[in-house]
């Protein structure tokens, strides 16, 4: 029994310092899963992605990653908290669905998350000592995430807006007994696209008519975990850990022929806050700010400036040729004295195919990619020594089949 809540404090304390004075308010959902955006530091609110895994972040996020009727599938798992015991494995699976009308300026992403905390067989006994059999506890989340999108004008501006619902159904089993909730999360993502050959400045043949130069800044928003508290049998009722986060990004990408991204760079910034009134004493209950809570948005998220009351975080990323990708970043909370140094890196099979098709001017290769991408990314959080989320690392491989329609109308013709 001592053994099953000291693995509890250290899984809650890891997550949220202020949290984790609360023993059942299903804190495990706070874990960052995305190898992606855990190398940039967690910035996936307002980071446009491709990722599987950045719903997470923002349900309004992830929708870049398809082209007509797409499928993509991506799972990871971790040992969390290695460093302190050998058998508490974090596993978190992703699929998606996608549906990109070809004539019409808006996309519809359905993804279904998966995330499973397993605590390990423990010992039970009774308040005497006696043996009385062994349990295998865990917790874990079952959600469904609705994304739709527009990608259009809005007076001969060019826009990217999002937004995105997740349903979660969370269960949680283990010495308090089993408790099982539903939560939502709700989430946008704005961005500004500008490309130098859609507009009049191309005519100043800044660079070649093959090439163009992107940029994209964009701002994210996201309240998660919304929901009634959460009771177990024994005991008294926690609330939620409902946190807020908000962030700004830059994408910018020098591409040849609008099909071959050359160079990519990513950056951005967020703030995160658990949205709890400050107390000053532990017995006072738990309640909830509205708005922003402590997020000082100038302060927090342009200047990226840290607040004992929230965690900062602080990415960019670097991709060549569409193939190779190298990220770093940087996760403060003072609180929680965390302060993670976080990197990364990842490899994409479509830009492997696409610079075969312009090096041997080969249909085939040109063809592949718009049909079905592989991806692989990998990250690793570092502090000092002897810290509990000192060299925690995340690896996951992706796999998306875009283009389905096309594809089974080329078959059956």
């Amino acid at each position: 029994m001592k053994r099953m809540f000291l693995r509890l404090f250290l899984i809650l304390s890891s997550c949220s310092s202020i949290y984790s004075q609360s023993a059942g308010g299903a804190i495990f959902l706070l874990i960052p899963p995305s190898p992606t955006m855990n190398g940039l530091g967690g910035i996936g609110v307002s980071l446009p992605s491709d990722d599987p895994y950045s719903g997470y972040f923002n349900p309004a996020n992830g929708l870049n990653n398809f082209q007509g009727t797409s499928y993509s599938h991506s799972k990871m798992s971790t040992p969390w908290l290695q460093s302190l015991t050998d058998d508490i494995l974090l596993e978190y699976e992703v699929w998606n669905l996608g549906l990109i009308p070809r004539h019409y300026p808006v996309k519809f992403v359905l993804s279904f998350h998966k995330t499973f905390l397993n605590l390990g067989e423990q010992i039970r006994t009774d308040e005497a000592g006696h043996f009385l059999g062994t349990s295998e506890f865990n917790m874990k989340a079952d959600a469904l995430t609705l994304g739709i999108g527009y990608q259009g004008y809005l007076k001969n501006i060019p826009i990217d807006f999002s937004f995105g619902y997740t349903r979660k159904t969370v269960i949680q089993n283990f010495v308090l007994g089993k408790s099982s909730d539903d939560l939502n999360d709700y989430g946008l993502l704005f961005s500004l696209p500008f490309s130098l050959k859609q507009t009049s400045i191309k005519k100043l043949k800044l660079i070649d008519d093959a090439f163009d130069f992107n940029i994209k800044p964009s701002f994210g928003y996201s309240v998660s975990n919304i929901g009634k508290d959460i009771a177990f049998p024994s005991y008294n009722a926690d609330p939620t850990p409902k946190y807020l986060r908000i962030g700004i990004s830059t994408s910018t990408v020098i591409s040849f022929k609008s099909k071959w991204n050359l160079l990519e760079w990513k950056g951005g910034r967020s703030a995160s806050d658990e949205l709890i009134v400050p107390r000053y004493n532990s017995d006072d209950p738990i309640k909830y700010q509205s708005g922003l809570g402590d997020v000082d948005f100038f302060k927090n998220v342009i200047k990226s400036e840290s607040d004992s009351l929230l965690t900062i975080h602080r990415g960019d990323e670097w991709t060549i040729l569409d193939i190779f990708t190298f990220r770093k970043g940087r996760k403060i909370d003072i609180t929680g004295k965390i302060d993670l140094q976080t990197s990364g890196y990842g490899y994409r099979l479509a830009g492997v195919f696409k610079m075969l098709y312009f090096l041997l001017d080969d249909q085939t290769f040109e063809i592949i990619p718009k049909f079905i991408d592989v991806q692989y990314n990998y990250s690793k959080w570092e502090q000092y020594p002897g810290h509990p989320l000192h060299d925690t690392e995340f690896e996951s491989l992706s796999i998306t089949f875009n283009n389905i329609d096309q594809l089974i109308m080329g078959i059956l013709k």
